[in-house]
């Protein structure tokens, strides 16, 4: 399986939004995994300070880390996914 690069991933962190605009339109095909104002329900694997939520959108900037998402929607625990970005 391919890795992603740091870019890539925050490329589709970033995505969330759009996911949760068409959750909030009433399909309940989409879950939001990012509220556009925090970082609940995401964990840094180090060097918390690399990310911060910069005009709603998950800004990383710093030393090397990685953000998992914890939060509650499917434990966390995804496979066999579809992604929407705005880029």
């Amino acid at each position: 399986m391919p890795e992603l690069t740091r870019r890539e991933t925050l490329a589709l962190l970033l995505a969330a939004p759009a996911a949760a605009r068409a959750w909030a339109e009433g399909s309940s095909d989409w879950f939001p995994l990012f509220d556009g104002k925090s970082l609940n329900g995401w964990k840094p694997s180090e060097h918390e300070g690399t990310f911060k939520v910069v005009d709603g959108q998950i800004v990383a900037h710093g030393e090397r880390s990685h953000l998992f998402y914890t939060g509650p929607i499917h434990g966390a625990d995804f496979r066999n996914f579809e992604l929407t970005a705005e880029i």
